[in-house]
């Protein structure tokens, strides 16, 4: 009672909120009504903090990615989307706040060229409601992005605070998974069985998940380790044991691509003779593997590829080629890009451009997505959208590689990490999958101000 005595606006709203519940009959509205609620609240209690509670709770409400708060037409508004625009409001009023603490840059200049083009698409595009949402989820990482350098330069929120949000963010997901791995709950792909994806939508995102906790796990215990991971080697192995065997099942390959391209990066730009020698024991080892595997099948009952994951990582499956699927869309896209070369169809559009124009053969295809941010952006915002997009992740890799080798920076490990990003986005649809996203993007923000002032 002394809080709300402290506090009477929020003893009204508290208030108004518990009659609106009882009054009205539509749950969805209520849930709506109680995000606010709690937003409002947090805002009063936490301010600029409340930045690590959207972080720490979207991992975990993409569970309930398909509750629906309200629908317009046909369009439907779900619980991710909603909390997405609200994070939008928020983090929009509090750059508008901190708008001068902002630093004119190359990278910020071609990331909003990159959004207004975004947003300008929603005016020709074949679906403006689409273009619209999807607008404001790339906006979303640009906030989270621009919001944590600021805090994190003014020493708002810290470091160790971002991390331990990550952390946190990480327990449902990583137990969902640990019972869909018992339970053998998992989801059934081309041919595999138990495909793990915690609260996910699928496997590939809680894949990227993982991965990026991998970098951040990998960075400040094994490259950099604290008192703590080196007194205590043996929770830091079998912590790195369980995130692999977790990322390994999800059976999703490029992570795995993505996870050794990153280690060599950073092996190569700290000690080059060590890089050389992994990578001339890696390519001897696996000169060895595929032949150890055939010996096996042919002279002995062991059959190596009986394993789900052995066949996963070493073949491909004729009926389900997920390679050969890629370079289809890719090829079959060139056609449908030719019309509208130079601004496409609107941003967010490819499923809905690629439904209506695709070939026969992929009718029945479970998605129509890209499967590849550079082949979507070419569609969606044309050869114009793809070259801005690409010049804005040169010049965010530029920035970082600015002192890479001075100890007293992180550079090197979000230099990595971007380089491996870009790789991911070759074959998956990364600025979909919001989760990782937003942790990656505030994560290049909370170090970007490293940059800025070794600079």
């Amino acid at each position: 009672m002394n809080f709300f005595a402290k506090n009477p606006f929020l003893f009204w709203l508290s208030l108004i909120f518990v009659l609106i519940t009882i009054i009205n009959p539509v749950s969805s509205i209520d849930l709506l009504f109680l995000l606010i609620y709690l937003f409002i609240i947090g805002q009063k209690l936490l301010k600029e903090k409340m930045l690590l509670i959207f972080l720490l709770i979207r991992p975990t409400l993409d569970y309930w990615r398909d509750y629906e708060i309200f629908h317009f037409q046909e369009k439907i508004i779900n619980l991710n989307s909603a909390l997405a625009i609200l994070f939008f409001l928020w983090a929009g009023y509090n750059l508008w706040i901190w708008r001068k603490k902002i630093p004119k840059k190359t990278p910020f200049y071609f990331f909003l060229l990159f959004s207004l083009l975004t947003l300008i698409s929603s005016l020709y595009s074949i679906s403006p409601f689409n273009t619209i949402a999807e607008s404001i989820k790339f906006l979303d990482l640009g906030l989270f992005f621009f919001l944590a350098f600021v805090f994190s330069k003014n020493k708002i929120i810290t470091k160790k605070l971002f991390l331990g949000t990550f952390v946190l963010s990480a327990v449902i997901p990583i137990l969902f998974s640990i019972i869909q791995i018992f339970t053998g709950s998992g989801l059934d792909t081309f041919g595999i069985h138990g495909r793990i994806y915690g609260t996910f939508a699928h496997p590939n995102v809680l894949a990227f998940f993982i991965l990026f906790l991998l970098f951040l796990f990998l960075q400040f215990t094994f490259f950099e380790p604290n008192k703590f991971w080196k007194e205590n080697k043996k929770i830091r192995l079998i912590t790195l044991i369980s995130l692999l065997f977790l990322l390994l099942m999800t059976y999703t390959r490029i992570s795995i691509i993505a996870l050794i391209l990153f280690l060599f990066i950073i092996i190569l730009l700290k000690k080059q003779k060590t890089a050389i020698m992994y990578f001339v024991s890696f390519l001897f080892l696996l000169s060895l593997f595929f032949p150890l595997v055939n010996y096996l099948q042919k002279n002995t009952d062991i059959n190596p590829q009986n394993s789900q994951l052995i066949a996963r990582l070493t073949s491909r499956d004729e009926d389900a080629d997920s390679i050969a699927w890629r370079l289809a869309l890719i090829r079959e896209s060139i056609p449908i890009i030719s019309y509208k070369p130079l601004f496409g169809y609107g941003y967010g559009t490819f499923p809905l451009v690629w439904s209506e124009n695709r070939n026969e053969s992929h009718l029945w295809d479970d998605s129509a997505e890209a499967h590849n941010d550079y082949l979507r952006i070419t569609l969606e915002l044309g050869t114009v959208g793809l070259v801005l997009y690409i010049i804005f992740l040169l010049t965010l890799l530029k920035s970082f590689y600015f002192n890479i080798k001075n100890p007293k920076t992180n550079n090197v490990y979000i230099f990595a990490w971007l380089i491996a990003f870009a790789i991911i986005s070759l074959s998956d649809n990364m600025l979909h999958h919001t989760a990782p996203m937003w942790l990656m993007w505030t994560w290049l923000g909370a170090n970007y101000k490293t940059s800025v002032e070794e600079k």
